[in-house]
């Protein structure tokens, strides 16, 4: 609560709720008039501010039954009025058409799904709506709350933020294909803090069996120094992005499905990355030649950047930019070969790893593990990241942005963090964290730059420019 009631935490949820009171005209309408904002902008903090709860549900029968949705927000009256007020506004704004007054408050039947808008007072809780026809939930969810006080099944708790999705059933309603969401798992997770931490854990629970062989560590320790800043450990699985590039390379023995990565304290690119492979020599080879073909075009005009092969060992090295070095080899362990890479060139200082380092291998059942000093970790990927939307041609954060005001106090206020997933059983994903927010330093980077862009809250953070 004191990094949510800084200066810089202020002015970018007020940038972020301002973005969000305009986006329904700008999204639906192509509209950017300013106006409208003063409808839902006090509506957003009542959210920010106060309890909610969501609920969004499709019946059992019949199968192919419209979704049914509700917003509850436990309000005073005169908030509840502005409520009241303000949406039927912002609806009649975005549809043309007027809501009807009932004597809980309104409805309104559109002509394009959800059809049938409603809102209604009940208790403490005001109540809103959307489905097709019929609202069953929200009726369910009015009595609910007249009985029992309050419009949820489970008791309730102390924590921040509980969520539980069935992802498969919510990939149907927004139009995915029905072998791709018959993978998705239900996840179920719970934020609270305790005076010190904010503590995170949930599961993931997958429809069938998950093909994960989790084959004991293989970690690169003669690679790793000792004043580690972070470290992140993955094993069982190969990221989509490594397999086609595996594909796009022309790489014959298997991509890797386990990977290591982490940074030192100091330079800022001091950053690092290891996956051990079957013959790394020739998977490092083939990978210079596709990357040295692919930036030959990226940076045929640019003397700063571009990559040429190692004289001293079998990769890649920078050529351009003396601030950081990039480079790409193939290295041997006591167990095989790595492919390693980095942004910085490399050197250990011959200490003992860290505890968590050595307790690794033990971990049967885990299958990735965080760990970092957020604040200074933050400050590191500021660089690295800026430096690679650079090197892409892509829009950087500016340099007076909200967001990048936001992370440069962080690098000043928050400790470490930890993530843990384990496998608890053949299609259950446990997993934990404890950090001083929610987020550690790498989602914060990837949140700052979805809230700062004009795009925002679409999520391709690709297009246009920062302002």
């Amino acid at each position: 609560m004191a990094v949510w009631k800084m200066p810089e935490s202020v002015s970018l949820e007020a940038q972020t709720l301002d973005k969000l009171s305009l986006a329904p005209w700008r999204l639906l309408r192509g509209q950017t008039n300013l106006a409208v904002t003063n409808l839902l902008r006090p509506l957003l903090q009542d959210l920010i501010d106060g309890e909610s709860y969501v609920e969004v549900r499709r019946p059992a029968n019949p199968t192919n039954a419209p979704e049914e949705m509700i917003l509850a927000v436990r309000l005073d009256n005169s908030r509840s009025g502005l409520w009241q007020t303000n949406v039927a506004a912002a609806l009649e704004s975005l549809t043309g058409i007027k809501p009807v007054s009932t004597d809980q408050g309104w409805f309104l039947k559109k002509h394009h799904a959800p059809n049938l808008i409603e809102f209604a007072r009940a208790g403490e809780w005001t109540v809103l709506g959307a489905a097709e026809n019929q609202n069953r939930l929200f009726t369910q969810i009015l009595a609910r709350i007249q009985s029992d006080h309050h419009p949820f099944d489970a008791a309730p708790t102390n924590c921040w933020l509980q969520v539980d999705a069935d992802l498969p059933r919510v990939a149907g309603i927004f139009g995915h294909s029905a072998n791709l969401a018959a993978t998705f798992p239900r996840i179920s997770f719970a934020l609270a803090g305790d005076g010190k931490d904010v503590h995170t854990q949930g599961d993931l629970n997958f429809p069938e069996p998950v093909a994960v062989e989790l084959k004991p560590w293989n970690i690169p320790t003669n690679l790793i120094g000792a004043d580690l800043l972070s470290f992140s450990a993955l094993r069982g699985w190969t990221p989509g992005l490594i397999s086609r590039l595996w594909k796009e390379a022309v790489i014959s023995n298997p991509p890797p499905c386990e990977f290591y990565a982490w940074s030192l304290n100091g330079f800022p690119m001091q950053t690092y990355f290891a996956a051990p492979v079957v013959d790394a020599s020739n998977a490092v080879s083939k990978l210079s030649d596709f990357i040295m073909q692919e930036s030959m075009t990226h940076f045929a005009t640019n003397d700063l950047v571009r990559f040429e092969r190692a004289k001293t060992f079998n990769g890649l090295q920078w050529k351009g930019a003396p601030f950081v070095s990039p480079f790409l080899k193939s290295v041997e362990g006591a167990k095989g070969g790595f492919v390693f890479g980095g942004f910085f060139p490399h050197a250990t200082t011959g200490q003992s790893p860290p505890r968590f380092l050595r307790d690794l291998p033990n971990r049967t059942n885990l299958l990735y593990f965080d760990w970092e000093v957020t604040g200074p970790r933050i400050e590191q990927l500021i660089y690295l990241s800026q430096f690679i939307r650079f090197v892409q041609g892509k829009p950087q954060l500016p340099a007076r942005s909200a967001s990048l005001a936001f992370l440069l106090r962080m690098t000043k206020t928050l400790g470490p963090s930890r993530t843990e997933i384990v496998a608890a059983g053949p299609q259950r994903f446990h997993f934990e964290r404890s950090s001083g927010i929610p987020f550690p330093a790498l989602e914060l980077q990837i949140l700052a730059y979805w809230m700062e862009s004009p795009q925002f809250p679409e999520l391709d953070i690709n297009r246009g420019a920062y302002h």
